[in-house]
């Protein structure tokens, strides 16, 4: 069974991304920027 991805924006409070993995029990939460892509290689670009 295959889930839906998590993912929250480059915006996102801390404090809701930490409910949201608590509340999911998921370990990773990608950010993504509002293109889509990783926010993370958005930033190093």
């Amino acid at each position: 069974m295959t889930h839906e991805a998590v993912t929250v924006t480059e915006t996102t409070d801390v404090s809701v991304a930490i409910d949201l993995m608590v509340g999911k029990r998921i370990r990773s939460l990608p950010a993504v920027s509002a293109s889509g892509s990783s926010a993370w290689s958005a930033a190093a670009t």
